[in-house]
């Protein structure tokens, strides 16, 4: 029940003091009026209700996430309501309804895979049903052949041929672009979109061509005669790659693995450690090099959106929306907008303590060249392992939108049917975030620090792309 307002106070007190004997009435300090409970504030005492359910050992050990519909909510309240003793039966019926027949599937489930149970109304009942939250399988294998260890003269071998073959992707995108070069006078004010394409793709072929000479250098090989084409030789520079380089030392790292490892060993792939060099940074480059010359041209405008089901996961989702906007964003003739405001963890916890509501979705507007070649298609599933051993979900989803007014709408649409979505529309685990840990890529195996520099989340990103065929063609050899 709840304490009632207002001018019935004084109707609930007369009341009680007509029905108790004066001589036990004036023992009494205080008298306290209550309402019934309202459908919202039933709803309220349901989801923590659910929410002890979901932290019980069975299911955190099996890595369990528990959805609701809405129709399923509904039905929870009206049997747990009675009028007079308000929602004391409510207990009764998530224990009956809910707890019960998840402890019974579970117990002949294997544990390791994380699960999702999806609780639904069917008919005059619930509908009680279970999915695997099974990991993208292995798509992208040029970083973890990188990281093996060669002898010096296989390693020499190794990184010439990769050389000669990065010389020849060079050539072969530098004459595709040729094909878009602008005729006589240039009006910056007036560029074509195939014109702006070919400077932008010119500038980063640029950088891949200052990154060759670099790693050349760095091996003490004999000069090579100029290559032919238009672009200019660069002094060598400075390359700073910190793919896996955070604040902790490498024992803080490795612990960390471990740790990760033991947690979701039926479900995570050995991670694989990149070693920082410049030549790791010329392949991302030029698998980033080979996506945007990549034809057909894309450059329809795309709305990513991610959201996630419980409010102890904004934080997770927030940050994992800047690490991809702020990504994206930089990449050459890309751009990225927030739809909603940015939420940082600061914000997000005084909100919990001054009891305002967290936002449970982000969306990015982006415009660029062939920008849907970095993000998988669809909707797909992000795992969060919290600090205190819960796992939670991030859905991340890909949209083809015309404008920025229309990317909008669709984000606060897609906001409003959160609660309503089935775990069957959840796609492949692509990623695993363990909170203030590491940051997991299923497709290719790598791992990060989980809150990721800048640097060290766009060599995450990149690593996911293939490689020209020049260069792919060695390293998988």
């Amino acid at each position: 029940m709840a304490p009632a307002a207002g001018a019935d106070d004084a109707h609930y007190i007369a009341a009680a003091e007509k029905f108790f004997r004066p001589e036990f009435f004036n023992r009494l300090d205080r008298v306290i009026p209550f309402r019934s409970l309202s459908r919202e504030q039933l709803e309220g005492i349901a989801r923590q209700l659910l929410g002890g359910v979901v932290a019980r050992d069975g299911l955190r050990r099996r890595n369990g996430l528990l959805n609701v519909t809405p129709a399923a909510m509904a039905r929870l309240v009206d049997l747990g309501h009675h009028p007079q003793l308000g929602a004391r039966a409510l207990k009764r019926v998530v224990e009956r309804e809910v707890a019960q027949p998840i402890a019974e599937k579970l117990a002949a489930l294997p544990p390791g895979t994380p699960m999702i149970a999806n609780l639904a109304a069917r008919g005059e009942g619930f509908a009680l049903s279970f999915r695997d939250l099974t990991p993208a399988a292995r798509s992208v294998f040029w970083p973890e052949a990188t990281a093996k260890t060669r002898t010096n003269a296989a390693q020499s071998n190794w990184a010439a041929r990769i050389l000669d073959g990065a010389y020849q992707a060079l050539d072969r995108i530098e004459a595709e672009l040729e094909h878009d070069a602008p005729a006589g006078k240039i009006e910056l004010g007036a560029l074509s979109p195939a014109h702006v394409r070919y400077f932008f793709c010119r500038e980063h072929l640029k950088r891949a061509d200052r990154l060759v000479q670099v790693v050349e250098r760095g091996r003490e090989l004999p000069r090579r005669g100029p290559r032919p084409g238009k672009l200019p030789r660069a002094r060598p520079v400075k390359v700073l790659v910190r793919q896996l380089i955070s604040g902790n030392p490498r024992f803080d790292r490795e612990r960390d693995a471990v740790a990760l490892r033991h947690d979701l060993a039926e479900l995570e792939p050995e991670p694989v450690d990149v070693p920082d060099s410049p030549l790791t940074a010329l392949l991302q480059e030029l698998a980033l090099l080979e996506a945007l010359a990549a034809r057909p041209v894309d450059d329809r405008p795309a709305l990513l959106v991610f959201r996630t089901c419980l409010l102890e996961d904004s934080a997770v989702m927030f940050r994992l929306a800047r690490c991809y906007a702020d990504c994206l964003g930089r990449i050459w003739g890309s751009s990225s907008a927030d739809i909603f405001e940015h939420q940082a963890g600061e914000d997000l916890l005084l909100g919990r303590i001054l009891g305002e509501l967290a936002g449970r979705t982000q969306a990015v507007y982006l415009k660029g060249i062939n920008l849907r070649r970095f993000l998988p298609d669809r909707t797909n599933t992000i795992l969060t392992r919290r600090a205190d051993g819960g796992t939670g979900i991030v859905l991340m989803t890909l949209e083809t939108v015309a404008s920025e007014a229309e990317a909008k709408s669709r984000a606060q649409q897609m906001a409003g049917s959160i609660d309503t979505l089935e775990p069957d529309s959840f796609g492949p685990v692509i990623q695993t975030v363990a909170e203030h840990k590491t940051l997991t890529d299923f497709r290719t195996g790598l791992v990060v620090p989980g809150q990721p520099s800048p640097e060290e989340f766009r060599a995450l990103l990149l690593s996911a792309l293939p490689l020209p065929s020049e260069v792919d063609g060695v390293i998988t050899q």
